[in-house]
């Protein structure tokens, strides 16, 4: 998710770096609000219905992340 000013800055960034999974961009910050996060990086984990089930707040080394989503599939939550 990203908290931009303007969709096509969130866009600029992912094209300049090939990031091509889903992202949902943020403008105003409602999301954040919503989700009662008050700092960014945040990565949100998912289900199948599109529910929070995990959230991490800061930055996520790959082998945390990849840490994080071996704990989703295991419980069966992804």
């Amino acid at each position: 998710m990203w908290t931009c000013r303007t969709i096509q800055a969130a866009r600029w960034f992912l094209d300049e770096h090939d990031i091509d999974y889903p992202h949902a961009v943020d403008v105003d910050g409602e999301l954040l609000k919503e989700l009662g996060v008050r700092g960014l990086p945040v990565t949100l984990a998912l289900d199948a219905d599109g529910r929070v089930i995990d959230r991490v707040v800061g930055q996520l080394t790959s082998e945390e992340l990849q840490r994080l989503i071996d704990d989703l599939l295991r419980s069966g939550d992804a």
